[in-house]
């Protein structure tokens, strides 16, 4: 049986951007490839609580407790920063959508198989933004019959809690899980320095490209979507032009509500928020020499560059006093495969699952997966005559007669083998569950053991040692 339990780490885009990494000898200069920000770079910097001393790596999410995909992005950042001499920031999407305070964790029930728990922290109130309040995590009771799947989760969690609580003075949600994740991840390695996204309606450049998108609405949404078809796989949704929708969400009592151009003039600048391209476009062109993503974000990004290259008029102008499209800084792709261990060696993969249930299906139509020699060469014979016919524009209904008395004999003769593949199949079958749970690459970070953390860190940062 496959087993990946340790983590994998895919940086080699990310540490070959080193080459192209040096420091310009005049003060305060510094250089990414040929890129050099300007005055208006280091105040939207300033303007954001970023760092402007210096080079910058960033990178971000949403705000909750991650996966293991995730934190390799800061992870890698913070690898490359550390041979490099860069800072890091961490964007915190705190405008971004929470309806269900909770967490999935992996017990066991009574026959020891593993399932899925949700540890919920507070009650559900639908779908909102950053108004989402501060929890206070109850002591998580498992219903009768579970039990934690593993000793370190049991310690984990408690871990999780008193992080949470700890951080329940917190101004909202957002704010008290990214400084948990903070504490937990400074366990094992530097922890990220987070930059909250709505503090982007404060800055200079935001409110610029905002008025620019108002004014050009129509060429604007026109290129943003054209941008997504032509970039294919983004997954980004197209703007809807006929009502004259635009990138960016007005966050009203903590909902997220779309901001149509004959509406954006009327509204508070301080309540809107740049949606996901509109976001690292602003991110890219003043806020770092490079930018780290996850595999969702690297494919969706591919659109915002489409789509800042296409930049005419007022929003052309913006881009060119920040370098132009061309300027944007670097973007890398940074994730990694980090599992639980929940003895997933005992456990079949879910592709193992599936190929033995294929397995067995696929035996009852082809004798040589039964051992019957004989049967699989006169079943050839039958599929030659069969494509004979049919090239001769004959019907071979005889044919396929004489084939599924073929198979019929086939599993009559090799009816134990048959049935050994049927009982295979349904014994993979009832793992599915199990499989699904152990070898899930979703699970927070957070419910690791330290090692597993430190032993992915250290593998980040080996990935660098080269250059």
């Amino acid at each position: 049986m496959s087993q990946r339990a340790d983590p994998v780490c895919h940086t080699e885009a990310l540490s070959k951007t080193l080459c192209e990494f040096r420091f310009d000898p005049a003060p305060n200069r510094w250089v990414l490839g040929r890129r050099t920000p300007g005055a208006a770079a280091l105040r939207f910097r300033e303007q954001l609580g970023l760092s402007a001393n210096g080079p910058l790596v960033l990178s971000g999410h949403q705000a909750e407790l991650w996966h293991g995909g995730i934190l390799a992005k800061h992870f890698a950042a913070a690898a490359f920063a550390a041979k490099t001499g860069a800072a890091t920031g961490w964007i915190v999407v705190d405008q971004d959508e929470t309806e269900d305070p909770s967490m999935a964790v992996p017990v066991r029930d009574q026959q020891g198989r593993l399932r899925t728990w949700r540890w919920r922290w507070a009650e559900s109130i639908g779908r909102v933004a950053c108004g989402l309040a501060p929890v206070k995590p109850p002591e998580p009771r498992l219903e009768a019959g579970l039990r934690w799947a593993n000793e370190s989760i049991a310690d984990r969690v408690e871990v999780i809690r008193r992080a949470l609580l700890a951080n329940a003075s917190a101004p909202n949600w957002a704010e008290q899980v990214s400084r948990a994740a903070g504490e937990m991840i400074g366990e094992v390695a530097p922890a990220p320095r987070s930059v909250y996204e709505s503090r982007l309606a404060g800055t200079d450049l935001f409110a610029s490209v905002v008025a620019a998108l108002v004014r050009e609405a129509s060429g604007a949404m026109s290129a943003y979507n054209r941008a997504i078809a032509e970039a294919g796989d983004s997954g980004m949704r197209p703007l809807d032009e006929r009502i004259g929708e635009l990138p960016l969400w007005a966050v009203k009592n903590g909902r997220r509500m779309r901001v149509l151009a004959t509406e954006a003039g009327a509204l508070d600048p301080t309540t809107l928020a740049p949606r996901g391209m509109l976001m690292t476009a602003l991110l890219r062109l003043a806020g770092c020499e490079l930018f780290v993503h996850g595999v969702g974000g690297g494919a969706y990004d591919r659109a915002t560059e489409r789509w800042v290259a296409a930049w005419t008029g007022e929003l052309g102008r913006i881009a060119s006093d920040f370098g132009g499209a061309g300027a944007l800084a670097p973007m890398v792709v940074a994730t990694a495969d980090l599992r639980l261990p929940l003895a997933a060696s005992e456990v079949p993969s879910e592709e193992e699952i599936a190929r033995g249930v294929w397995r067995a299906h696929h035996a009852r139509h082809d004798p040589a997966m039964l051992g019957d020699a004989t049967g699989a060469e006169e079943k050839a014979g039958i599929l030659e005559r069969i494509r004979a016919r049919k090239s001769a524009n004959q019907s071979p209904a005889p044919e396929f007669a004489e084939l599924h008395a073929l198979l019929e004999r086939s599993r009559s003769r090799r009816g134990q083998a048959l049935e050994s593949l049927r009982a295979a199949a349904a014994r993979l079958k009832e793992q599915q569950q199990d499989a699904a749970v152990a070898h899930a690459r979703t699970w927070s970070f957070a419910l690791q053991p330290p090692g597993a953390l430190r032993s992915m860190f250290d593998q980040t940062r080996a990935a660098f040692g080269k250059w």
